[in-house]
């Protein structure tokens, strides 16, 4: 396993990292956000059925969002040499 530190590809990795995870919480906060908003605002007939699709669908954003924020925390760069 090479060693990232000694060629400075850690550091980018990090930084890669960090803006993974900070749009993944931008991700969450506007998906939660959203959903509260849509839930003070539905109907009074509006039936639980339908509260839980909505928050199913919400739940399906914020799975995308930690999927990627994990594929982009962990990767591992590539380096050729030669």
């Amino acid at each position: 396993m090479p060693d990232t530190h000694s060629s400075g590809q850690g550091s980018s990795n990090g930084h890669v990292a960090w803006l993974a995870w900070a749009w993944c919480a931008l991700i969450v906060v506007s998906a939660v956000r959203t959903w509260v908003v849509l839930m003070l605002n539905r109907p009074a007939d509006d039936n639980i059925l339908q509260a839980a699709g909505s928050a199913t669908t919400f739940l399906g954003f914020i799975a995308f969002g930690v999927t990627g924020a994990l594929i982009l925390s962990r990767r591992r760069r590539c380096s050729r040499k030669g």
